[in-house]
Parts: structure tokens; sequence; C-alpha cells
């Protein structure tokens, strides 16, 4: 298995490890921007350094999402001269990899939308989870995606009822992850966070 350090246009002094997909192998090299996951969003990023040694906490690794271009981007000599810029001008070297990066600071905000074979996959190491299938098609889609979810994951959805909801929803779900039950309209005809109220929802 390789790794990558990628260099996130971001304040911060030190490259962040992510895993390279076997299907990236081939196309990643130093210098190769890259789109990778960083919180609940996408970034692009440079590749500073590729190895084989496995990582510390290995099992936290995230995976390399995307790769921008495979040619290399910045050669080494272009990276040793962000450490140097990081240094002189007292600047975290992050900062200093945006002065080259301007097509994939474009994406850092951007997030990617892709179909995927099976629900299972697509809840693989999501923070956030929206169930929006028929009501009738939620203790299908729970049972499927149940064992998948990661420990502290949020479950949600926008389902027309509730009660029908939560029965379907909450017997597949681990007790590791939180069941939020939603909905896309509910209210009164005033508005604002002090209309709120306890039995909004029941």
């Amino acid at each position: 298995m390789m790794y990558a350090e990628i260099l996130l246009p971001i304040p911060v002094d030190t490259p962040y490890t992510y895993q390279v997909p076997e299907h990236f192998r081939d196309q990643i090299r130093v210098g190769s921007q890259v789109i990778v996951p960083i919180g609940p969003r996408y970034m692009g990023g440079l590749v500073t350094a590729l190895t084989e040694r496995p990582p510390e906490r290995v099992e936290e690794i995230k995976s390399v999402y995307d790769v921008v271009d495979a040619r290399p981007f910045a050669q080494p000599e272009l990276i040793d001269l962000l450490k140097w810029i990081a240094d002189y001008y007292v600047c975290h070297l992050g900062e200093a990899a945006r002065l080259i990066q301007p097509e994939v600071n474009l994406l850092k905000s951007r997030l990617e939308v892709r179909p995927v074979e099976n629900a299972a996959l697509a809840v693989k190491d999501a923070d956030l989870v929206v169930l929006a299938v028929p009501v009738g098609a939620m203790a299908t889609v729970a049972k499927e995606i149940g064992p998948h979810l990661k420990p502290g994951a949020t479950v949600t959805d926008v389902g027309s009822v509730k009660r029908a909801v939560i029965d379907a929803v909450e017997p597949h779900l681990p007790e590791n992850v939180d069941f939020v039950p939603g909905h896309h309209l509910a209210g009164t005809e005033h508005s604002g966070p002090e209309s709120g109220f306890a039995e909004l929802f029941d």
C-alpha cells in the first residue's frame, strides 16, 4: 500500500498523510495535484512525498479522492522554494503553497457527488448521512447501511412523516450512531430560532 504526504493550502506547517488507492498508484507522483477529503469538504493539495511505510494509526487514514493532473505540477526544487518562503516570510507552509496552486484552490470548497454501486459504499467514512428515499424504503436502506456506519456518525432523513420513519430506521442503526429525525418542512407561520418549541416533531 502506498501513502502520500499532501500539502494543503491552509495555515499548517506539515503535510497530511493519505492512502493512495490502487487505481491511482500509477498516476500520482511527487508534485502531483490531487483532491482529498478534509473534514466535511474536499480540498486540492500538492503531493510532497510518497512512501510504502504505514503511518501510525493507519486505520484512521483517509484515501486520495481524485487526481487533478497525472503530470507532476511542482518539481522538488519548487517545493523546497515553498519551504524557504515559509521560513523567510514567517508564514505557514500551507499558506506559501497557495501561491502556486491557483487551480486547485478553486476546488477547496467543492463537494463532490458521484454515483456509487450500493448504499453501504455511499456511507463509508461519512460523518452525516441523509436518508432521502421514500418512507416505504427507509427500513431497507437503514438495514443495508447500518453495519457500515462509522462510530459517531449522524443519520437524519427528509421523510414526510416521523413515527413511521423512526420505527423503520432505529432498529437497524448501531448504538454508537446518532439518529436525528428531520423534516424538509416543519414549523408554524412564525420563523426564527425563538419560534421553536420542544414538541415540534411530536
